[in-house]
């Protein structure tokens, strides 16, 4: 008899990921690839850098029933972001390298010619585009936009992918894919609307990153106004604080900045939030400062609540 396949890590935390959200596998199957790498990312477990991730993750609108459908039957296949990881880290010559790429879109690419599943053609471009056809901010803003302009209801899944989108598109684009979101987005539900305050506050953390602070002032405004209710949880609570406090950083020359925002960090009154989010909170201003970086990642905020 057959021994049936050991289920994949990817696999076991994609569903630990979508039970911990309590999403059903057609909500959590548009970002599938992208949430179980989520889960390994934050918990360390895979070398995927945060731009390579965001980069990636606009490029696999896959209809949900084909995706949801046909996710089981590829959990035995090597993982894209795998794959992407070892051929990021490995250390071989370039003639080498590129032996390597070509072998891995291969076998992605003969999986589908011998299964017809449409995941595995996903993943070869996904590799091809990767490794041979690098693209500018703008074409990935444009991406960007196109596939959420085309969304007419937003449900969490999607809403949770937006909070990632953001940080790769443009200035110009910014303000108009929030307003489609506010505009399609259901605000009379509490969890739909706490994660659109993150949204717009990975839209300040990122407005801020590239110097576009008038903008990241406007899109902190309407953060606060959403995140306003007093059922909020504390988590996004503490985003809404640390996005204030790293505009705040942003506005002041570096030195200046950093001992403002670190005074008022401490100073603030997030009682109701806890002394440890507080201090973790702090521990975050003081990294982000004396490191002196213009910017700061999402899942760097969430990982400091």
């Amino acid at each position: 008899m057959e021994k049936e396949p050991k289920q994949s890590t990817l696999a076991r935390e994609f569903n630990r990921w979508r039970i911990m959200n309590r999403l059903l596998l057609a909500d959590a199957a548009a970002p599938v690839t992208t949430a179980a790498t989520l889960s390994r990312f934050e918990s360390g477990h895979s070398s995927l850098s945060g731009d390579l991730f965001g980069q990636l993750l606009i490029h696999f609108p896959v209809p949900l029933t084909v995706l949801a459908g046909e996710y089981h039957a590829a959990q035995h296949v090597p993982s894209l972001f795998e794959t992407i990881s070892i051929l990021l880290s490995d250390a071989a010559t370039a003639r080498t390298r590129q032996q390597k790429i070509t072998e891995a879109i291969s076998l992605y690419q003969a999986q589908f010619d011998l299964t017809k599943i449409p995941l595995y053609r996903l993943q070869a471009d996904a590799v091809k585009l990767v490794f041979t056809r690098p693209m500018d901010q703008s074409v990935e803003s444009a991406v960007a936009v196109h596939y959420f302009s085309r969304v007419q209801y937003y449900s969490e899944a999607e809403l949770q992918t937006a909070v990632f989108l953001v940080l790769i598109v443009s200035e110009s684009d910014r303000d108009a894919l929030l307003q489609h979101i506010l505009l399609h987005v259901r605000l009379d539900d509490d969890r739909q609307t706490q994660v659109v305050t993150l949204i717009t506050v990975a839209g300040v953390i990122t407005a801020a990153r590239h110097g576009h602070l008038g903008q990241a002032e406007r899109w902190q405004h309407i953060a606060q106004r959403l995140g306003s209710a007093d059922n909020t949880p504390t988590a996004v609570r503490v985003c809404l604080q640390l996005s204030r406090l790293i505009l705040a950083w942003h506005r002041a020359p570096a030195q200046q900045g950093l001992q403002t925002a670190q005074a008022q960090a401490l100073q603030h009154d997030l009682r109701e939030a806890g002394a440890v989010h507080l201090s973790r909170g702090a521990s975050l201003i003081w990294h982000y400062g004396t490191n002196n970086e213009k910017g700061c990642k999402v899942h760097d905020v969430w990982s400091a609540i």
